[in-house]
This record gives structure tokens, C-alpha cells and sequence, in this order.
């Protein structure tokens, strides 16, 4: 597809400094970075709007962090008898992709923890970061479409790919770009309306759980799955997040517990 916008060339003066000769810009990045700073926008408009102030460069770092390590530990275990048998692979790992779900919930338990040595508002929090957190993942998914990873099965309706050329395929990236967008419309309304606090945290993960596992159907990169070659980890993870949720759901519904 697009994986790489532009190529400048170097000045003769950079060039011993930089080692090369010329910079390319990468969709995927440039998407990650457009949404990075769009989201935190938005956050910090939430945050001023509700009076609740959480946010600053130190949860941000965290945030980074634990969103690196928690999508590369769970890019392992997709394949992690791949990597043990073939350690000299395990370098993959950091030029590789990232697992969404992995990146989630590290960072969950990471802000979660944050939150509760600073005496801030677990709920009231999270309620604001999804929001935040769904834009950033809608520019990342068009990244994903631009370099032409996380692509569909076979489809006489679809895109071609690099990976997949010839063939057209589904293009799973936009199917979960609309996604991300209706669920953010539906939570940003339910936000305006909420009744207690962790209500649209709740939602947000019911939400993209189910819609995740649809989506998985289409999916055609080869990731490894979990029981006989049919439920990939995504969906496996989703609806144990789909049984966690629903019965914290109801909890919290009749006495808030943070």
C-alpha cells in the first residue's frame, strides 16, 4: 500500500552525522503520532470540562511504556513455541508488530495503579482515557491499512495488498476503523449521560470486545490460534474480557466500587 510516504534526501552536512543518505517517512508511525496528539487534545479538553485533573507527562510515559511492552510480550505469546524453539527470532519481536489487547491491558493495570498511589479517581479516569484511547487506535488502524498489515481473508470485493498480491482480500483495518468510530460516538453521548463513574470504561470494553470478534472472522494474517486453528487469541481474550466486564457491569451498577 503506503508504508512509505516520503523520502527526502539528506544534506551533505547530516549525512556523516545521520549515516544515510536520505529519511523516510513511515504511514504507521506518522498515523500513531497524528493520533497521539489528537488524543491527548481531546483528553485534556474532557479533563477541563469535567474538573477531574489526572493527566500529566509522567502517566503519559507510563501509558508509552507499558503499551510497548504489553503489545510486544503479547506478540510472543501469540507464537511463543515459535520463539522458543527458534530464539535467534526473538529480535523480531522489536521490529515487529504490536497486540492491541496486550497494549491494553497492561496499560489498564499500569494507569490503574498510577491512579491509586496519586488518590486520583480510578473510574472517573478510565472514563475519560477510552475516549481518548479510541482515537488513537482508529489512526492506528488507518496505519495498519496504509502499510498493509492486519489484513482480511480472500474477497472478490476487496484490496490488494503487498502480502496478499495477487488476490483481493477484506480490508479488516477500515472494518475496525468503523468500528472504533460508532463506538466513540455512542460512548461520547453516553459520557454527557452517565450515571455513575466506570460506565462508559465498561462499555468501551463490551463494545470493541463483541465488535472485535467479528471483525476477527475477516481477519486473514496468519497470527496462530488458540482451538483447532478456529478462535484466534483476540477472540479468546475478547470474550473473556466480554465475562469479566458484564459481571463487573452489574456490580457497579448497584454500588459503585471505586
Amino acid at each position: 500500500m503506503y508504508s512509505q510516504l516520503f523520502e527526502f534526501k539528506v544534506p551533505d552536512f547530516l549525512k556523516v552525522l545521520l549515516g544515510t543518505d536520505t529519511i523516510t517517512l513511515y504511514s504507521y508511525p506518522l498515523c500513531i503520532i497524528a493520533g497521539s496528539i489528537i488524543a491527548v487534545i481531546f483528553l485534556k479538553k474532557k479533563e477541563k470540562e469535567s474538573d477531574h485533573y489526572f493527566f500529566n507527562i509522567n502517566l503519559l510515559l507510563l501509558i508509552i511504556a507499558s503499551a510497548f511492552i504489553g503489545g510486544k510480550l503479547f506478540l510472543f505469546f501469540e507464537r511463543p513455541f515459535y520463539f522458543i524453539n527458534t530464539p535467534k527470532h526473538v529480535v523480531d519481536l522489536i521490529s515487529g508488530g504490536y497486540v492491541f489487547y496486550g497494549s491494553f491491558i497492561v496499560c489498564i493495570i499500569s494507569i490503574i495503579w498510577y491512579l491509586k498511589i496519586h488518590n486520583k479517581s480510578i473510574l472517573k479516569s478510565l472514563d475519560i482515557i477510552v475516549l481518548s484511547t479510541l482515537i488513537l487506535h482508529a489512526f492506528g488502524r488507518v496505519g495498519c491499512f496504509l502499510a498493509g498489515c492486519c489484513y482480511g481473508k480472500l474477497s472478490d470485493f476487496g484490496v490488494v495488498f503487498p502480502k496478499s498480491y495477487p488476490n483481493k482480500v477484506h480490508p479488516t483495518q477500515l472494518y475496525e476503523v468503523t468500528l472504533l468510530a460508532i463506538i466513540f460516538l455512542f460512548l461520547n453521548y453516553i459520557y454527557k449521560r452517565k450515571k455513575y463513574d466506570g460506565e462508559v470504561f465498561i462499555l468501551y470494553v463490551l463494545c470493541y470486545a463483541i465488535g472485535r470478534i467479528i471483525i476477527e472472522c475477516f481477519r486473514g494474517d496468519e497470527r496462530g490460534h488458540l482451538i483447532n486453528n478456529y478462535f484466534s487469541h483476540s477472540q479468546i481474550i475478547g470474550v473473556i474480557l466480554i465475562i469479566l466486564t458484564s459481571i463487573f457491569y452489574f456490580k457497579l451498577k448497584t454500588k459503585p466500587l471505586i
